[in-house]
């Protein structure tokens, strides 16, 4: 094999670009799946740079599958709720990555002639997170942001937000 022909195979960029030009969908929603796992994996590893552990699943278990959790919380991130919230989790980071791809990547600003898509990509991500921020961080460390947002009104937050505030 020459030179060449093995610059050319180990030249996965072109490929992936070629085939997410030729598979839209399938190319947002693996990128999504990626994306997922990296996001999850930042939140349990945040300890280790000296912030709170994020475990993502956990939280949607706890949302989705409330009956799953004990009501002092006694086994909050038990079996069934961890399996329930990353189901959710990752049908969620893929579901939004397709949104990234198919509706809001045409209709996003640009600041700077280059790097565009990683502008806008920045763009999502920040509007993305701002959302969550009263989602679903208030039930680790962001609930005063989640009290001045949502009063707390339904008694199973009251308790969340008491336990872990």
């Amino acid at each position: 094999m020459t030179a060449a022909g093995i610059e050319q195979m180990l030249d996965v960029d072109d490929r992936y670009q070629n085939w997410v030009y030729r598979h839209p969908v399938a190319g947002a929603a693996l990128a999504g799946f990626i994306a997922t796992q990296i996001g999850t994996i930042w939140g349990y590893y945040a300890k280790g740079i000296g912030l709170p552990s994020l475990p993502f699943p956990n939280y949607n278990g706890a949302l989705f599958a409330p009956s799953s959790v004990a009501k002092d919380f006694s086994n909050f991130g038990n079996t069934g709720s961890f399996f329930v919230g990353q189901s959710v989790h990752f049908v969620n980071g893929i579901v939004f990555a397709l949104m990234f791809a198919l509706v809001a990547y045409k209709s996003l600003p640009t600041f700077l002639p280059k790097m565009q898509s990683i502008q806008k990509g920045m763009v999502f991500g920040v509007v993305q997170t701002i959302v969550s921020a009263g989602f679903l961080f208030p039930y680790d460390r962001f609930c005063a942001i989640h009290r001045i947002i949502y009063r707390l009104r339904d008694r199973e937050l009251r308790r969340i937000a008491s336990r872990t505030c």
